[in-house]
């Protein structure tokens, strides 16, 4: 115990002291009073503090521990949640960014219209899509080959490292909204996306595409179908 505390213990006794004979008359004064029990064993005193002290700080240590432990599960309840229930339902599942050593991948993209409205097969569509895939082009961007369906579409996108294909169908949503006389909601949210392996072909998987209207008993024949072609012609 250092000096300055036994000074200070000492100048507490002796207020203390005066105090009570002050209070109290001589014989009258109570015994085993704790003031005088802490005064009378400055020894016992400074132990009992550093242990009060001790305790505060465990109890601190404790807190800090509760503390960022607590957040610790709020940020993996909220990151659980996050993947677990998506913002829209009906949004199709957007893939990850795998096949990372392709320079430039290409994207087969598939978007719907909302409730499947048949509102896209017409020339005006037609006309606003190949001026936006020509814009894109300067925007490391480039819209190869698509077919337009009277509800959906499909096309094939390579798209630069720097750009985001989210960001893409969202602006050519955008820009073909402009032309369309329904009124909105226009869109489904969302698009569907494949991206090719180097064991698929494009011209294989384009054979396939064109056939849709086809399928859908639009035309005899693919070609007959006027609402297709290539904005810029992708080499894979």
């Amino acid at each position: 115990m250092d000096v300055a505390n036994v000074y200070y213990l000492n100048e507490e006794k002796e207020t203390y002291s005066a105090q009570q004979s002050r209070r109290f008359p001589p014989g009258k004064r109570p015994l085993h009073h704790p003031i005088d029990f802490v005064a009378y064993n400055p020894g016992v005193a400074s132990v009992y503090l550093n242990e009060v002290k001790e305790t505060l700080r465990c109890s601190k240590r404790l807190t800090d521990y509760a503390g960022n432990l607590f957040l610790s599960l709020f940020c993996l309840f909220l990151t659980c949640n996050t993947h677990a229930m998506p913002r829209h339902p009906d949004k199709p599942h957007r893939l990850v960014g795998i096949f990372q050593s392709y320079d430039a991948p290409v994207y087969f993209i598939t978007f719907n219209t909302c409730r499947r409205r048949r509102m896209l097969a017409n020339q005006r569509v037609h006309t606003r899509f190949k001026a936006f895939a020509m814009q894109a082009e300067g925007q490391g961007v480039a819209i190869g080959r698509y077919v337009i369906m009277p509800d959906h579409i499909h096309c094939f996108i390579r798209i630069a490292r720097d750009k985001r294909i989210g960001t893409t169908i969202r602006l050519l949503k955008r820009s073909l909204s402009s032309v369309l006389e329904s009124p909105p909601p226009h869109w489904q949210p969302g698009f569907f996306d494949h991206i090719l392996r180097h064991s698929e072909s494009y011209s294989e998987k384009w054979s396939y595409v064109v056939q849709n209207p086809v399928r859908a008993a639009l035309v005899e024949h693919a070609e007959d179908w006027p609402y297709q072609g290539e904005g810029v012609p992708i080499r894979y």
